[in-house]
């Protein structure tokens, strides 16, 4: 056999001999030879590709499906629609009609391309539980790719057909496959569903992952059907979800560069965009939500990628780089990104647009137990009738030395709370039940969010057990609200580099951490802002006198302080140099006058030190004066300034320099 052909992609065709080993010269399969430049290909050739099954009708498809139910599984074997297919009139039996927890029944294990052919008018209501409902029923190490069910392409979307369905009663429903199980590595790619799935627990790609081991991947997979969830009284939670409805048992299950575009609406309790509910360890890596999400039960998890991440020992969970633009609503906690996220799972990049409403909401996580996010950011409205949060609803007990929030942006559109509890980024900090200490939280203060009216953690609840935050870094705006009840092992450490604004003033921790506790007040927690009692963040102005001489004149700028109590260090521990530049001109001997705004009868801890330049030495005098008045006291180095007693410094002329310490009980000027 010769074939010429000039350079590019031509295609050969060949016969084939079909699964069965029947030579097929009548369905020819077009095989890609790709020339590189005009040759001449020669040699001997049979012209037969085995273990191929080419479906170009309905009745064809059936006895495909036929075949599978009755016991072939088609391991090793290919399978190919040539042709978009029409079952109008056919009865449907899923392929692969075998019970999830029958691994002898019959499956399909081979590999299925739709070459991006389109099945419609495809119809199936399973009423038995544990019995699939979908295209392909159950399957293991399969791959199926380049299908379309349920409608066809117009423009960049699909069209429903008006009449695809898939419906079960007691169990769950999917477009493509209902089960995936046992122990291979199933691979399903660029799959589009269209068709309604109407069903207890209910998928728009694939109902439920249940490998016990090996791989499920799902890819480049996309859902423009609705999604209706039964409500149902089962036991044990359900769940609906846009390309997965449930992983479970499987710790390697994959979902990657999916879409959904229909909408879900669950009567369920995990409702995600792209995930019900996993309980086991998954990967969800860039993947958008475009479409709204709902559910109506009176307690459930709802979110625009996931429902919910459930804590489990054995494996851990990654969501990453995901987005969601549709509108998320429960009627109790819905997120962003995720309903709830457990300890097992870490969020990095992710970014919501679209608004979130529920009893408790999160612009990313409605539920935070003990999780991880990074870098997730928030841009809508964010709506609760008890708690709120721009980044996190509630950042709930079990939380860890693990547990972070790191370098989120809680947005600055509204965050409503008509409960008791809203902040840009955490509504409440709820009960820590782990043994470790704290979980921390990393504010980058670069983001635009708007603290003009809200804090940046709502509240900590009540509770007897430890609940601690770190603030590694960045701003904290205002301190958690304190509800009635129990608060007495609530503490926030604030380390060293980070920041407290409060009451509109700022508060820097430079150099050491700090660590707020509670008390209790006239029978209310509150906290305990002793250590922040005298700092007064007033104006200290200081201004020349008089002349005693006529060496040296000194001129200074206006200067602000601020005042802060930091206990446990010493001055020689901690010291550090503020300086106030004092230009020399005329005069020796100048006094100075330092007033503050505030009327603090306080002590401040001052020393005030000269450097030496060249020249006759002046003695310049320094005031500390307020409403009490001014007196003054000779002192030549280190001087304790109080308002009834004033102390002078004797000095060299020159420049002059401010020493801050860190004393217990003592106001420090920064």
């Amino acid at each position: 056999m010769k074939i010429e052909c000039a350079p590019g992609n031509h295609y050969v065709t060949f016969a084939y001999k079909d699964t069965e080993g029947i030579l097929n010269a009548s369905k020819p399969i077009n095989v890609t030879v790709n020339c590189g430049r005009s040759t001449t290909i020669s040699g001997s050739f049979d012209c037969v590709v085995s273990n191929l099954l080419l479906i170009s009708n309905a009745q064809e498809l059936m006895d495909f499906a036929s075949s599978v139910n009755s016991g072939k599984d088609y391991k090793e074997n290919i399978i190919m629609l040539i042709a978009d297919i029409d079952l109008t009139g056919k009865t449907w039996v899923p392929i692969g009609y075998s019970s999830r927890s029958n691994t002898d029944g019959p499956i399909f294990r081979g590999t299925f391309d739709g070459q991006n052919h389109t099945i419609t008018n495809i119809k199936y209501t399973e009423p038995r539980a544990e019995m699939p409902s979908g295209f392909f029923g159950t399957v293991e190490g399969a791959k199926i790719s380049n299908l379309v069910i349920g409608g066809t392409k117009q423009g960049d979307g699909y069209v429903y057909d008006g009449e695809s369905k898939f419906t079960h009663t007691l169990d769950s429903a999917a477009g493509i496959v209902d089960f995936v199980i046992g122990t291979g590595e199933t691979k399903i790619e660029n799959c589009i569903n269209v068709a309604s799935i109407d069903a207890f627990e209910p998928a728009g790609v694939v109902g439920r992952s249940y490998n016990t081991s090996g791989k499920t991947e799902i890819t480049g997979c996309k859902n423009y059907g609705i999604i209706n969830g039964k409500e149902n009284e089962k036991a044990g939670g359900t769940k609906t979800g846009g390309i997965l409805g449930i992983n479970y048992k499987n710790n390697n299950t994959e979902v990657s560069y999916c879409e959904n575009h229909g909408i879900i609406t669950g009567n369920n309790s995990n409702v995600g965009g792209i995930v019900g509910l996993s309980n086991v360890g998954c990967s969800i890596v860039d993947c958008k939500n475009y479409s709204s999400v709902s559910c109506t039960s009176s307690y459930a998890y709802v979110g625009g990628i996931v429902g919910y991440i459930q804590s489990n020992d054995t494996g851990t969970a990654i969501i990453k780089n995901c987005t969601n633009s549709g509108e998320i609503n429960s009627s109790s906690h819905a997120g962003g990104i995720g309903g709830r996220i457990d300890m097992v799972a870490t969020v990095i990049n992710c970014n919501n647009t679209g608004e979130v409403t529920a009893s408790t909401s999160g612009g990313i996580a409605g539920v935070l137990q003990g999780g991880k996010l990074e870098n997730c950011s928030n841009s809508a409205s964010i709506n609760g009738t008890n708690i709120s949060g721009g980044v996190v609803g509630n950042w709930s007990y079990n939380i860890g030395s693990a547990g972070y929030i790191k370098n989120c942006n809680g947005g600055s559109e509204n965050v409503i709370s008509t409960g008791y509890s809203k902040g840009r980024l955490i509504g409440t900090l709820a009960t820590n039940y782990n043994s470790n200490p704290y979980a921390y939280l990393v504010i980058n203060d670069n983001n635009n969010d708007d603290f003009t009216n809200i804090n940046t953690i709502g509240s900590m609840t009540d509770g007897t057990q430890k609940v601690s935050l770190e603030i590694t870094s960045g701003t904290l705006h205002g301190l958690p609200i304190l509800p009635s009840g129990n608060h007495s092992s609530h503490t926030l450490i604030f380390k060293s580099g980070s920041q407290l604004n409060l009451d509109n003033k700022t508060y820097s921790f430079n150099t050491s951490e700090a660590t707020f506790s509670t008390k209790k007040v006239n029978g209310q927690w509150t906290w305990d802002t002793s250590s922040l009692e005298s700092n007064k963040s007033g104006s200290a102005s200081i201004s020349k006198t008089n002349y005693l001489g006529t060496y040296g004149e000194f001129t200074v700028n206006e200067v602000e302080f601020l005042f802060q109590v930091i206990d446990g260090y010493s001055f020689a521990d901690n010291a550090t140099e503020m300086t106030i530049t004092v230009t020399e001109t005329e005069s020796a001997n100048a006094e100075w006058e330092v007033t503050f705004s505030d009327n603090s009868t306080k002590y401040y801890k001052i020393e005030i030190a000269g450097l030496a330049t060249s020249g006759a030495p002046g003695w310049p005098n320094l005031y500390i004066k307020n409403a009490t008045g001014v007196t003054r006291k000779n002192n030549a180095s280190l001087n304790w300034f109080g308002f009834g007693s004033s102390d002078t410094i004797s000095g060299y002329d020159g420049r002059y320099y401010l020493l801050r310490a860190l004393q217990p009980n003592y106001i420090v000027i920064e």
